[in-house]
């Protein structure tokens, strides 16, 4: 019996993200069928169920794909140095990353799937949180204080600004990355900062 390939599995799995992807964002989740992502993805229909057994099923391997790049990225941060700077450079990449062309209108097909999806809203929300978690960890081990606070400000931050983004098309892409590392630096810089002796009750 021929063993299967892992490599040909996950070009393939890619393949059918890539495909679905392509097709969501042009159409829409609704008006994409699993016909015309087997299409796209330039695989049978047999191949395709055989990876996914819905279209659900592809969003959530899209939106944990997302996660995991993303913890991937916090990690990768270095522990010590320049917290600010490191941090701001991250979500810069990140607000653009996620309003470019097509990957904004995916989120939103996404986020409007889940609102009457309660499988995926689960999904999203347990994506939320192993995201949160590697936030706060990344933070508590750079010293940060409050790092429960500063991993929710942080994701906020990124989510207001996308959105701002969405609203207003015509904001020059090298000004807004100027103007989100100048408005995060003093931001992150200053929940770098450890708590005054005057903000202490038991040092009055």
């Amino acid at each position: 019996m021929r063993k299967p390939d892992p490599d040909l599995q996950s070009r393939r799995r890619q393949e059918i993200i890539d495909g679905a992807t392509r097709c969501f964002t042009a159409n829409g989740f609704h008006q994409s069928s699993m016909a015309d992502i087997s299409a796209a993805a330039g695989l049978s229909m047999g191949l395709l169920y055989r990876y996914f057994p819905s279209k659900t099923a592809i969003i959530d391997a899209v939106a944990q794909g997302d996660r995991d790049a993303m913890i991937a990225a916090v990690a990768a941060l270095p522990d010590h140095g320049t917290v600010a700077a490191d941090w701001t450079r991250l979500l810069v990449a990140t607000i653009l990353e996620v309003t470019a062309p097509g990957a904004i209108e995916l989120l939103n097909e996404i986020h409007a799937e889940a609102g009457h999806n309660p499988a995926l809203l689960a999904q999203l929300r347990h994506n939320d949180s192993l995201l949160l978690a590697a936030i706060r960890a990344k933070l508590d081990h750079q010293g940060v204080p409050q790092p429960d606070g500063a991993a929710m400000l942080l994701v906020a931050l990124v989510e207001g600004l996308a959105v701002r983004r969405y609203l207003m098309p015509g904001l020059d892409t090298a000004a807004l990355t100027q103007l989100v590392a100048r408005g995060l630096a003093p931001i992150l810089a200053a929940i770098s900062e450890a708590p005054t002796a005057a903000a202490d009750p038991a040092g009055a």
